[in-house]
């Protein structure tokens, strides 16, 4: 998550970091106009989790990947809304390959060295959906969800709206390229059951296999 300086030229913002959909390439574009004390504060309270220290800070605005809800809960409906709140998606089985390819995020997950076997465990136990992060109860809540397919158009689009200068990418936190994985059609069937919300809520086509993932 980043929210915008009081310090600087864009118009209030919130960027909700939704993991594995070029959060890290978005941060980094709009970082310039964030809050300093918000960014290092996360940061350290990055750290603190990563070596399971048992103090850190409890307010979600300092955590990477809270929810709009979360957000809103902290920071009370009128202040939220008088930022333009934005997120990123993507195609709900890329994303989960992202993930499988990345780390898995989850220990409990490392075990599965086949996709279509990881991609069993995230329905049965571990599946949460993108749209977790940025609606509920089924009502939107932030301003726009921008597509991680058209990251460059996008990320034009926000600049425009936050009117600031268009920022030149470097794509970072890349996940490491790999072979075509293998996905049984009953796995798919049970999926697209699972990760319909984000299908339908954030407009992608159940009908689209993404590139590297081959239907057996």
């Amino acid at each position: 998550m980043l929210i915008s300086s009081r310090f600087s030229t864009s118009k209030k913002f919130i960027f909700l970091h939704v993991y594995k959909t070029a959060g890290s390439t978005v941060r980094r574009a709009f970082l310039k106009y964030s809050s300093k004390s918000q960014v290092i504060i996360q940061l350290f309270n990055h750290v603190l989790k990563r070596t399971k220290s048992p103090i850190s800070f409890r307010r979600k605005i300092y955590n990477y990947h809270p929810s709009a809800n979360e957000i809103i809960y902290e920071m009370g409906f009128k202040k939220y809304n008088e930022h333009f709140s934005f997120a990123f998606s993507r195609n709900p089985l890329s994303h989960q390959l992202s993930l499988f390819n990345y780390s898995r995020l989850n220990k409990d997950l490392k075990k599965y060295k086949k996709f279509d076997d990881y991609l069993k465990a995230r329905i049965d136990n571990y599946a949460r959906l993108q749209t977790s992060f940025t609606y509920h109860a089924g009502r939107k809540l932030v301003n726009y969800i921008a597509k991680y397919e058209n990251l460059k158009s996008e990320i034009a689009i926000i600049a425009d709206k936050l009117e600031i200068p268009r920022p030149i990418l470097k794509h970072v936190n890349k996940s490491k390229k790999s072979r075509s994985v293998f996905l049984k059609a009953n796995t798919y069937d049970e999926f697209l059951k699972t990760y319909d919300l984000d299908y339908n809520l954030l407009n992608y086509d159940k009908a689209e296999i993404p590139k590297g993932i081959i239907i057996d």
